[in-house]
């Protein structure tokens, strides 16, 4: 398994450094040949408008927001 954590900490994924983006807002794993999402942070995570609990496939053709702003990470294949 592979990942990344985002946030506006000491992360490989640096987010805005705004108060809803928590120094661990993120984590993305790759397993089962998918990516995967999972709430890091005290804020909460939303996902297409839908609350982030437990791990969350993610889609190549989506944009989800990580905190108040749209972020579309670069995941490698």
């Amino acid at each position: 398994m592979s990942g990344a954590r985002a946030g506006r900490g000491s992360v490989e994924l640096m987010l805005p450094d705004v108060p809803t983006v928590s120094r661990e807002h993120a984590r993305f794993t790759f397993a089962d040949g998918r990516w995967w999402i999972t709430n890091q942070g005290r804020n909460g995570l939303t996902l297409n408008g839908a609350k982030v609990t437990g791990d969350q496939p993610l889609s190549a053709r989506r944009r989800d927001p990580l905190g108040d702003q749209s972020r579309r990470p670069a995941l490698p294949r």
